[in-house]
């Protein structure tokens, strides 16, 4: 296994030579660095850096992030999901990219994060991916990502030059940033106060469970969330 300056030292080819060597088209290359500048930039704070080790992996094999993908996403379905978004709009993106909040129902939040975003025919205006960018208040089309589910994902600025569309078929899932529901900003309320925190796993809220509303489903996840760390401390 490489180490991490020898990947630094190594000369690494373009996207077309990349394209040539393993005779994919451009456009794959082009999307498998996108999404290793990425992953790398997870590692290091200089672009630069993080570009030259994707290109060395795409160079040595152009699957490598479609693979390291899989990987990552069978050990999170492994993983008890017990963690919400961070709030809407503070997840750093790609110097180039552009923040976009693409707004739908909660039952295809979950779909979406597993699939990606595709092109749909609106009840008005044309067929497209419609998002638009957060305003200075946080708030897409329809309102705050707190108040109205949201898929918060980044893409090439080029590729959002005539809002509200965005000029791709098809977003992927390796772009999308988070599925943003309005009871999850009800659970990061609770989890800043440690006092509050604690009162609900001890069921001081408990009747609230019934009102079939947003604090209820986070209280509900936060109860759920102590018991199975419990489990696990057994």
């Amino acid at each position: 296994m490489k180490t991490f300056k020898q990947f630094l030292n190594k000369r690494v080819l373009t996207v077309s030579a990349l394209a040539k060597k393993h005779d994919v088209d451009t456009k794959y290359i082009e999307k498998q660095l996108e999404h290793g500048i990425k992953v790398e930039h997870e590692h290091t704070s200089k672009l630069k850096v993080a570009r030259q080790i994707a290109l060395a992996h795409i160079g040595e094999d152009p699957d490598y992030y479609k693979k390291l993908k899989k990987i990552e996403n069978i050990k999170e379905m492994k993983k008890p999901k017990w963690e919400v978004p961070v709030e809407p709009g503070t997840t750093p993106i790609l110097p180039g990219n552009v923040r976009l909040y693409h707004q739908t129902s909660r039952p295809a939040i979950s779909s979406i994060r597993r699939k990606g975003i595709e092109t749909n025919q609106p009840t008005e205006g044309p067929r497209g991916i419609y998002a638009s960018k957060p305003d200075s208040e946080g708030k897409g089309f329809y309102g705050h990502p707190d108040h109205k589910s949201t898929i918060e994902f980044s893409v090439p600025e080029t590729d959002y030059k005539y809002p509200p569309f965005v000029n791709q078929n098809k977003v992927h899932p390796d772009n999308i940033i988070a599925g943003h529901k309005p009871w999850h900003s009800k659970v990061r309320y609770i989890d800043d106060d440690p006092k509050l925190r604690a009162d609900v796993e001890e069921g001081k809220f408990d009747h609230l469970l019934n009102n079939k509303d947003d604090y209820s489903k986070a209280i509900r996840f936060v109860k759920k969330r102590a018991k199975s760390k419990e489990n696990r401390e057994k």
